[in-house]
C-alpha cells in the first residue's frame, strides 16, 4: 500500500507540473492552443510525461487490482485478477510510452 501512497503523491506532483506548463507556465491559455508551444512542451518535457504515464498507469491498475482481491474469492481468483491487470497495465504503459515516441519523433 505505500507504493500505491507514494505513486498517488508522485502523480499529484506531476500533474501539477503538467497543468502548469499548459496553463500559465506556458504562456497563458491561447499560447498553450498554438500548435509550436505545444510542441516545445512535449519536447522539453517528454520524460515528465512518461513519467507520469509510469505513475498513472500502475497506481490505476494496481488499485483495481487491490479492490479486486479485497474480494477474496480464491488463490486462482488472485492470481487470475494478477496477470490479467498486470498484461492490462503492461499494454497501456507500452501503447502510451509509444505514442510520446512518435510525438518526439524517436519512431515513425
Amino acid at each position: 500500500m505505500l507504493i500505491q501512497y507514494l505513486t498517488g503523491a508522485f502523480i499529484i506532483v506531476l500533474g501539477a507540473v503538467h497543468f502548469a506548463l499548459l496553463t500559465f507556465a506556458g504562456g497563458g491559455y491561447d499560447n498553450a492552443l498554438k500548435f509550436s508551444t505545444v510542441v516545445f512542451t512535449y519536447t522539453a518535457y517528454g520524460l515528465a510525461f512518461e513519467l507520469l504515464l509510469a505513475a498513472l498507469t500502475f497506481h490505476v491498475f494496481n488499485g483495481f487490482r487491490k479492490v479486486l482481491t479485497e474480494l477474496h474469492q480464491g488463490r486462482t481468483y488472485e492470481r487470475a485478477v494478477t496477470w490479467a491487470l498486470a498484461l492490462a497495465g503492461g499494454a497501456t504503459f507500452l501503447w502510451g510510452t509509444r505514442t510520446v515516441l512518435v510525438f518526439l519523433g524517436v519512431i515513425g
